[in-house]
């Protein structure tokens, strides 16, 4: 098998593909599956090592059996490997446990974990240097945690990095002040840099690979990066350091593991030195770390480094998302009359034990910190440990923080969660107890104990309290929030209150659900549960509803075996559609459950409840209790249960911001989720929603935006698959843009169905819709589409009769601010820079290039129809101008018809802008003379005169001039706008916005926040230039997306 190994050249292309990639730095779930195939095909002793190394660099330990294995395969290692073998055997199962000849260690003697093996009894060679390095790591760590504490509690820990931006600044004296001095690699020295770096140095902070001079005195040396039992290329360098008694001392590998984490990349040795900083340093209130230096210049703006001008910085390092870290960090503000300020606190980390938990998203915010991956022990630095619920991995949580001493926090899903089912929608709410868990009644949890106290609960919060209560009870909320309304009689009956018989509700769980284990019951207290309510309730009519996941289908409960009849005098129905929960409890009179969270619900209400376990809010007086609760010793009115339940236990994630937030965003967004889902079905198709026609590829970006109920969406072929389907009345025929498919409107017309158009929303995404790029906003058109003219569209019908509130008018000016400040477009893709065209100070008038077969431009264009009759009209109209212009992005990039040579449009146009973005042109222009195209939009948003040849949506109401003749849609507008009645129809009413990360409808100005900070990481990554790529590129990424949704 290894014969064939060392034949396969796949498996060498791919360790070769792996290799490359490890060192560029690229730590990623790709590279480490690369390792493996290469590993598995290959099957070479270099191919393990590889592997091994990698899964190392991320933190995974060495199994037991590997360790075990690599020691029998050392001797035959080539000798470079062998060393490298040696010290990862040394870190993963210690030195004395290794098996190795002698001449093996001999050739790994430089490694301070086996120099004292290799030469057993030499105390004055480098050997027993290195070996006495190894002992005293513990010892020099603790002295050196306790100088940083002393630093930060005096005048400060100046870490002096060697970014060019110190170059003229005069900081030296100020440095110098510091109470220690850290410095990296080359540092800059020499009289002509003390003035702006100083002279002093106190720790000096050296990577693995340097080989350039030492400074000649030193109290400290750290060495950075893997430990690898201290692999360093030359420990000859530190040799005199170690020999006169300064301590050399190494950065903990979980550091270097946990940055991995984060950066997806080796860490710098700046970066290593300063998260081991933070997690060493004390909370002096006088003064703390003073970053100078470090976190600014990032390569590519000005000199990298102080004093090698002509240095490059390495590559495989993440040095973007390095400097935002560095920015998030606390920073001390370092100018010209202080050298240190008061230290903040920093953010809490919190250690997760699963996968699940740890990639949950925006958990952090939610918590206030930052969560980062744990395994089988708690992190160097982490603060807390946090598990999910009762699972295993909570378990492992909780003992790996009593081993560290660390705190245990358990965590479970809200009672206001989220619109649907946690398969799909992340929680908006989450529970935090350090005790136990709020169903578990087998031990005390936070909530019981704060129930159990005699505090006042209410104190302050009265007034919030009843304000939520009311609008859970108003807008029907619950835990899960995608059930319709359903009435338990005929809807007039229920609302007459004709219907005299008596309704009560028996409230089923999921089979093997751990509040039931955990709250005192089993199947057999269901059924007890059941013959109780027919006995206690005679002649009512008993309703047993179902759990939402069991009628998802992905779990089982204990009543549905239940069969459904008239049994002595009483009728027993079983609930299995949906159901809204807070719309069931309304219309029965009492309420029986074993631990369901429903039975508070119904408290709400002021329904009688009956319980059969013991759920968290059973045992305090407020609910009929079928089996005693002995810790619980104090009776609680049902708004004090809430106060402690849905206040002061949980959690909330603000959706819009996402940021921590109150338990009033997450009712803001779940009844924005019923009303938009309303908007984007109820009044527009009521029943399915056939897709008619899409490509493959545009299925999966638009599913989720046309329903929050994924199987009321079906994407079919032709109006004859979609005929197939029998579509009914209510049910919805969307397509894409203004031309149905062949067949649609007359099925539409058969059946009754309605025809709705969808196209991309006016602020779309960071790139291109044609690369694949999910788009953050749609719209959804039942009477036409924006900016098909011939026919007037839902923007045109809000537009011409809409109110706008005080409010709409204000939200639009600061959407307007907004846009203009950021620079925001359609698309957010080019770059962001000051145009400097040599204007000569004439008029500057900026030209748009379309998409020459876009459906804008057939529908909407009379006399002009294209990118050079539109050139050609404006430099008639405007011979002494300055034209500048601006081909379309799809064009340039070769997806989309429209592109005319560069030498027709010099013809007309004095510059042809390639590069900078419409934004920028926007802002150096004077006018913007357009067609259709959606940059005249922006030229509004930014105060600019527009001229149109088209008509243009956003023409025809009175801040355009419009040159189009015979154009019927600008007839139809007789209404004149102001701009901001413009931007409130068009981007706060009409277009559908998404939240891709919460799965759910947003808003406008959280969709441009997102696109702010999505366009900034990437500008910061470099990964903005990756979306403006060449063709090859772009195919492949369109067969990965089409791949990845092959079962759409």
């Amino acid at each position: 098998m290894i014969v064939l190994g060392w034949l396969n050249p796949v498996g060498w292309g791919l360790l070769w593909w792996a290799q490359r990639r490890r060192a560029q730095g690229r730590y990623e779930r790709a590279t480490e599956r690369a390792f493996a195939m290469a590993w598995r095909m290959n099957g070479t002793l270099t191919a393990w090592l590889a592997y091994a190394m990698f899964r190392r660099d991320l933190g995974r330990p060495l199994p037991s059996r590997w360790q075990r294995q690599l020691n029998d395969a050392l001797s035959r290692l080539p000798r470079h490997k062998r060393r490298k073998a040696l010290g990862l055997l040394a870190e993963s199962a210690g030195a004395d446990r290794l098996s190795a000849p002698r001449n093996d260690l001999m050739d790994a003697a430089i490694l301070p974990a086996l120099a004292d093996r290799a030469r057993p009894g030499v105390s004055d060679g480098d050997a027993g240097w290195l070996a006495e390095l190894h002992r005293k790591q513990p010892q020099w760590r603790a002295a050196f945690a306790r100088w940083v504490s002393d630093c930060c509690q005096s005048n400060g820990l100046c870490v002096v990095g060697n970014a060019g931006v110190l170059k003229g600044r005069g900081l030296g004296a100020h440095i110098d002040r510091a109470s220690g001095v850290v410095r990296f690699n080359r540092f800059a020295r020499g009289e002509d840099m003390a003035a702006d770096v100083g002279r002093r140095l106190d720790v000096w902070v050296v990577a693995p690979g340097y080989r350039g001079r030492a400074p000649e005195l030193a109290d400290w040396i750290v060495v950075t990066g893997p430990d690898m039992r201290y692999r360093m290329q030359d420990w000859q360098l530190v040799m005199p350091f170690l020999k006169a008694g300064v301590p050399i001392l190494t950065i903990p590998l979980d550091i270097w593991r946990e940055l991995v984490e984060r950066l997806k990349a080796p860490p710098s040795a700046g970066v290593l030195l300063l998260h081991w900083l933070q997690q060493l340093k004390g909370d002096g209130s006088r003064a703390g770390l003073v970053f100078a230096g470090i976190g600014q210049g990032v390569p590519g703006k000005g000199t990298y480094h102080m004093a090698i001008p002509q240095h490059k910085p390495v590559g495989r390092h993440n040095w973007k998302a390095e400097q935002r870290m560095v920015e998030q960090w606390q920073r001390l503000e370092f100018d010209d009359s202080s050298a240190t300020s008061p230290s903040a606190a920093a953010a809490p980390r919190f250690a997760a034990f699963s996968g699940a938990l740890h990639e949950m998203p925006l958990l952090g915010e939610q918590l206030g910190g930052h969560v980062v991956r744990a395994w089988l022990s708690m992190p160097q630095g982490a603060d807390v440990a946090i598990g999910w619920g009762c699972k295993k991995s909570g378990e492992r949580a909780r003992s790996a923080a009593q081993r560290a001493r660390r705190r245990y926090l358990c965590l479970e899903d809200g009672f206001l969660r989220s619109f649907g089912t946690g398969e799909h929608f992340p929680p908006l709410a989450i529970v935090v107890d350090d005790v136990g868990i709020y169903y578990d009644s087998t031990r005390p949890s936070a909530l019981e104990n704060l129930l159990n106290t005699d505090n006042d609960l209410l104190a302050g919060i009265g007034n919030d309290v009843a304000r939520a209560k009311a609008l859970i009870v108003k807008h029907r909320l619950s835990k899960y929030n995608h059930a319709p309304d359903g009435w338990l009689c005929p809807r007039s009956e229920a609302q007459s209150g004709k219907h005299s018989v008596r309704k009560v509700l028996v409230v089923d769980q999921t089979a093997g659900d751990m509040s039931v284990k955990l709250g005192g019951a089993q199947a057999d207290t269901f059924l007890a549960m059941l013959s109780a309510a027919c006995a206690e309730n005679p002649d009512s009519i008993i309703y047993v509803k179902t759990h939402p996941e069991v009628v998802s289908g992905r779990k089982g409960g204990y009543l549905t075996h239940v069969q459904e009849g008239t049994t002595q005098g009483q009728r027993i129905v079983l609930l299995r559609q949906p159901i809204n929960p807070i719309h069931l409890i309304e219309q029965v009179d009492r309420v029986y459950v074993v631990t369901s969270t429903m039975g508070f619900e119904a408290l709400l209400l002021g329904k009688p409840v009956t319980c059969f376990g013991r759920p968290w809010y059973g045992g305090w007086g407020a609910t009929d209790d079928r089996q005693a609760i002995p810790r619980r010793t104090r009776n609680r009115s049902v708004d004090e249960l809430f106060a402690a339940a849905y206040f002061h236990y949980t959690r909330y994630l603000d959706p819009v911001s996402h940021r921590k937030g109150t338990i009033f965003d997450v009712i803001r967004w779940l009844v924005r989720q019923k009303e938009m889902a309303a908007k984007a079905i109820g009044s527009k198709s009521s029943g399915r929603i056939f897709c008619v026609g899409f490509r493959r590829w545009r299925g999966p970006n638009v599913r989720p935006l046309l329903s929050l109920d994924r199987e009321r969406v079906k994407f079919v072929r032709d109006a004859a698959a979609a005929r197939d389907l029998s579509p009914q009345s209510g049910d919805g025929l969307v397509f894409w843009g203004s031309t149905a498919p062949k067949g649609v409107l007359q099925l539409a017309q058969e059946q009754g169905a309605k025809t709705l158009r969808l196209e991309d929303g006016f602020v779309r995404s960071v790139g291109l819709g044609s690369d694949l790029i999910r788009p953050l906003s749609l719209v959804l058109d039942e009477r036409g589409i924006y900016f098909d003219p011939s026919r007037p569209s839902d923007l045109e019908h809000l537009l011409s009769t809409a109110t706008f509130s005080h409010e709409d008018l204000t939200r639009a000016s600061e959407v307007r601010a907004f846009i203009a400040e950021h620079g925001i477009t359609k698309y957010n893709l080019e770059p962001r820079a000051e145009a400097r065209w040599p204007t000569g100070g004439r008029l500057v008038i900026l030209v748009p290039g379309q998409v020459e077969d876009d459906a804008s431009i057939r529908l909407g264009c009379t006399d002009v129809k294209s990118n050079l009759d539109l050139l050609r009209s404006v430099r008639q109209a405007h011979p002494n101008a300055f034209i500048v212009y601006k081909p379309h992005p799809d064009v340039t990039s070769g997806n989309r018809a429209g592109k005319i040579a560069l030498a027709h449009a010099r013809e007309y146009a004095d510059h042809v802008e390639i590069y900078l973005s419409v934004v920028s042109c926007i802002q150096a222009c004077n006018e913007v003379h357009t067609m259709t195209s959606l940059a005249g939009f922006d030229a509004l948003l930014r105060e600019k005169r527009v001229v149109t040849y088209g008509q243009p949506f956003y023409a025809g109401w009175g801040l355009t001039t419009d040159l189009a003749s015979n154009g019927i849609a600008l007839a139809r507008r007789t209404r004149g706008l102001t701009l901001d009645e413009l931007v409130a129809g068009s981007l706060l009413r009409y277009p559908l916005y998404w939240d891709w990360e919460l799965k759910g409808y947003t808003d406008c100005e959280a969709v441009l926040r997102r696109i702010v900070e999505t366009r900034n990481k990437l500008e910061l990554n470099g990964d903005l230039e990756k979306l403006r790529v060449g063709s090859v590129r772009r195919m492949c990424r369109k067969l990965n997306v089409l791949a990845r949704n092959s079962l759409l």
